[in-house]
């Protein structure tokens, strides 16, 4: 990915310098040698300012705060977002924008992190004089996700054939390239299983049938079909996930949606007609409740200039700079009709205001909100509610905890 960045941007140098246009499969040829020599994007400490280095340092420190995991001592980390971040202040003052063509893949596959850079930015935004856009926080957004990647535990899959040599090879193979390389991928006989300790195991493929029922076994053939492969990659999609640094952690006594959610900021069935009829409602709400400063709206609409905020889902979550947030709340609005909001039709709005002493939650408002409404039914579920009661309690009963 971090050469897929480098990629980027020099697509868009020869664009602006050459007057050539490269496509998308031209970008991921390019990316692809460049990983293959090594090419990584690296600035000498001694050529970065001071100041560069500095609000470096305090980004990864709120974003290891926030996400409870140590970023702090990732020294890659560090360089390239000092490289990245010195030429994209330069670029962006200059007036000069990239475009990021998996914008829409990162923002679906991260979605929480994405946002919670765009949280973080605000000040450096403030200290530059600088405006960001969707495509600079994805660029950005890389760079932790291959951070946070590190510290992910690595899956140990157990390969269990009976003796013979031949068909645990040809197990082994199959899985190896249908799953990603970062997991460690063993094979033993049948008689060695059972003398073995399994307490770390993540996973067991079995072609003979076993005694055991500490955790799951997946039975294959020694050919492995695309059935039996199926169900190995979803068993493997559940394992990993559940391994996810950016996964709610959850009180059986209150989530954070129940935290900053509450009737008086629900609004079911309204009969906007565009997308600023929504946000100046939102605005005149918040701010004649004292939640929000002056400059709210003008922020709320700023950022809705800089990047898509609506989803495939069919909602739309638009929100504001922290330092306008007189306190945390989220606010709901469902519609009687679908508006257009950017690319997508939404019948959902749901803002989200984190002030400056609430920020280290965020991550938890962004993870738990996202397990709601990635999925249609739901959406079309909350949209059909007509009592604020009932909406309060679907999403309370349908927020993992």
């Amino acid at each position: 990915m971090e050469s897929y960045l480098i990629a980027v941007e020099l697509s868009e140098w020869m664009h602006h310098t050459l007057g050539l246009v490269l496509e998308k499969h031209d970008i991921e040829y390019l990316s692809s040698l460049l990983f293959a020599h090594d090419i990584k994007p690296v600035l000498e400490m001694q050529q970065a300012h001071p100041e560069n280095v500095e609000i470096v340092k305090q980004l990864i420190k709120k974003m290891s705060h926030m996400l409870e995991v140590d970023l702090q001592h990732d020294s890659h980390l560090f360089h390239v977002l000092i490289a990245h971040m010195t030429t994209m202040i330069y670029r962006l003052k200059l007036g000069i924008t990239l475009t990021n063509p998996l914008l829409e893949s990162i923002k679906r596959q991260y979605s929480v992190l994405f946002n919670i850079v765009w949280y973080l930015m605000n000040d450096i935004e403030e200290t530059y004089d600088i405006q960001l856009n969707d495509h600079d926080i994805s660029f950005l957004t890389i760079h932790f996700q291959v951070s946070i990647e590190k510290k992910i535990p690595m899956n140990k899959i157990l390969i269990v054939c009976e003796k013979a040599l031949a068909t645990s090879e040809l197990i082994y193979n199959r899985i190896k390239h249908a799953l990603p390389a970062t997991n460690m991928i063993e094979t033993i006989s049948l008689s060695d299983f059972y003398q073995n300790n399994l307490d770390e195991v993540d996973l067991i493929i079995s072609s003979v049938p076993l005694t055991y029922e500490k955790q799951p076994v997946i039975y294959v053939s020694p050919l492995v079909t695309e059935s039996e492969m199926m169900c190995i990659k979803k068993q493997y999609d559940e394992m990993s996930q559940s391994k996810l640094v950016l996964k709610p952690k959850l009180t059986k006594s209150e989530t954070k949606l129940e935290k900053y959610l509450i009737k008086d900021n629900i609004f079911l069935h309204k009969a906007f007609k565009t997308k600023d009829q929504v946000l100046d409602f939102f605005s005149e709400e918040a701010y004649q409740r004292g939640l929000v400063t002056g400059e709210f709206r003008q922020s709320l609409y700023e950022r809705e200039a800089m990047g898509e905020t609506s989803l495939y889902t069919g909602v739309a979550i638009p929100h504001a700079s922290s330092h306008t947030m007189r306190q945390s709340f989220i606010s709901i609005v469902s519609l009687t009709h679908k508006i257009q909001w950017g690319s997508n039709k939404v019948q959902l709005i749901i803002f989200i205001g984190v002030a400056e002493k609430d920020i280290n939650e965020i991550k938890d408002v962004f993870a738990e909100l996202y397990q709601l409404i990635e999925k249609k039914s739901y959406v079309e579920h909350i949209v059909s509610m007509t009592d604020t009661s009932d909406l309060l309690m679907f999403i309370n009963e349908n927020t993992p905890v």
